[in-house]
């Protein structure tokens, strides 16, 4: 069981470090939906080619049980394109996306 663990992580990895060489499409960037998680977007485009960190804020949350501050953690996964192409950036918050953006080079 762990040999077979250990295989299907290896294939996930070496098929993310494949795919994370080409550039972004118009096809792949309209899959990325808001809601979807970090994992989900690394199967989908593979690695990111930079990864850019916003400051941490808190925030106060209500609850059932009362009050309690949480702390937001919002960064965005940059990922290169070609020379006439575009680089995608998609923002994460708390490991889910809130939005994505193409912009030309």
């Amino acid at each position: 069981m762990r040999l077979l663990r250990f295989s299907l992580f290896l294939a996930l990895l070496l098929l993310c470090i494949v795919h994370a060489s080409e550039p972004v499409d118009k096809f792949q960037f309209w899959q990325i939906r808001p809601g979807m998680s970090e994992t989900d977007v690394v199967l989908s485009l593979g690695q990111p080619a930079k990864i850019t960190e916003a400051a941490q804020s808190s925030e106060i949350v209500h609850t059932i049980k009362g009050t309690e501050l949480r702390t937001r953690r919002r960064y965005t996964y940059v990922y290169s394109g070609n020379s006439q192409g575009m680089d995608t950036y998609i923002t994460f918050e708390n490991g889910v996306v809130v939005d994505k953006v193409r912009v030309p080079r």
